[in-house]
């Protein structure tokens, strides 16, 4: 509480909601995070595990090679008594077990925890329409012009205008050889979109 009380100190008076964005891999610290703010709304944004994987195939994040952050909090679910060792290298490998580990400590939350579940497809209309009202942030017609016009551009290269996740190689289908093993990480998927839909109103 002091922490986010001293880094989230207003630095305009035109600021009036703290929002804070969280990395993946700090799922397992968000049930301490609830219990210190509690009844403030917690989002968990996923995405569908075969469309991760192409992304970071095409630019890795830091929890997606091996060593180059603590993942001990989630060490019990990457290195599972049984699995294999991985080979030297094998990146995607290391992802997938990231991937299932971060969806069922989503799973465990979203069954124990008070926490919004939001499909990546739902983006990025959700950010202008679910979730101003979810936060109780309403948005003024000008401020709703703004999210959308920010929402055009790439959240990885700030100046680039997002045209979509680019299509794989003509004749080929890159990401075959390790489908197979993210069976597990789209069952957890699943149980993530089943549990949204049938929190949904409509």
């Amino acid at each position: 509480q002091r922490l986010v009380a001293a880094l989230g100190q207003r630095r305009s008076p035109a600021e009036r909601h703290l929002v804070i964005k969280f990395d993946c891999w700090h799922l397992p610290w968000m049930p301490m995070v609830q219990a210190a703010f509690p009844g403030t709304p917690t989002v968990f944004l996923y995405r569908e595990p075969g469309e991760v994987l192409a992304s970071h195939r095409r630019q890795r994040g830091l929890q997606m090679v091996p060593g180059l952050i603590d993942l001990s909090r989630l060490e019990s679910l990457v290195h599972r008594p049984g699995d294999p060792e991985l080979a030297p290298g094998d990146l995607d490998g290391h992802a997938i077990r990231v991937l299932q580990s971060l969806y069922r400590c989503g799973l465990e939350m979203a069954s124990t925890q008070d926490l919004v579940l939001m499909d990546y497809r739902q983006l990025p209309g959700a950010i202008w329409q679910e979730l101003p009202q979810l936060l109780g942030m309403p948005c003024s017609p000008a401020e709703r012009e703004a999210l959308q016009a920010r929402s055009g551009f790439h959240s990885k290269h700030t100046g680039s205008p997002f045209q979509g996740d680019p299509a794989p190689p003509p004749g080929g289908q890159p990401f075959l050889p390790t489908t197979e093993r993210l069976d597990e990480a789209i069952r957890c998927y699943r149980q993530l979109e089943q549990g949204r839909l049938a929190r949904s109103p409509d």
